[in-house]
């Protein structure tokens, strides 16, 4: 019985890879790490997040310094503002810090700018509406140009009362134009 000529050349290229395996010894087991001692304590190191900071922190024994919580931010003034607004309103008033700048926005169109003026001493204010305000949309409070004040940012970053809106900026104050 004859083998056809593509069994011959199936064998051949069998036992060509057979013999080219066949030299590799098989790996040997490496020797395992000793586990039993404890991570080592890092010396303490210069803090260096921000240029000129070099102070030292401190190492806790058996791992790495806990976390500091340095947040130190104040409550920044409540602004309100007097509802019902409605579309055929041409002022919209509430109340908020002394003096601050404050100006409306549409906050359904983009933060579209309605007006802007500064909070009494009394802590009051109107702010005069030109166009009419569309029914269904909102409208806002947010900090206008403190240039020139006294006033900073910083103070103006959290309040219980204040909502962080993305692609707009901190509310003071909202509501719904009926």
């Amino acid at each position: 019985m004859r083998m056809p000529l593509k069994h011959y050349l199936l064998l051949i290229a069998v036992l060509g890879l057979l013999a080219a395996c066949g030299g590799q010894t098989a790996p040997t087991a490496q020797p395992q790490p000793d586990n039993t001692q404890p991570y080592p304590t890092p010396a303490p190191q210069i803090n260096q997040a921000y240029p000129g900071s070099e102070t030292a922190v401190p190492a806790v024994e058996g791992g790495y310094p806990p976390p500091q919580a340095t947040l130190t931010s104040i409550e920044g003034p409540t602004f309100t503002l007097q509802t019902p607004i409605t579309a055929s309103s041409t002022e919209v008033c509430g109340t908020g810090g002394p003096d601050v700048p404050i100006k409306l926005v549409n906050i359904s169109r983009n933060a579209d700018l309605l007006g802007q003026t500064v909070v009494d001493s009394q802590g009051s204010f109107c702010i005069p509406v030109q166009q009419p305000l569309p029914a269904g949309d909102s409208v806002g409070i947010m900090l206008g140009d403190i240039t020139g004040t006294s006033f900073t940012a910083e103070q103006f970053l959290r309040s219980s009362t204040y909502i962080d809106m993305p692609q707009i900026g901190t509310i003071f104050a909202m509501a719904s134009v009926n």
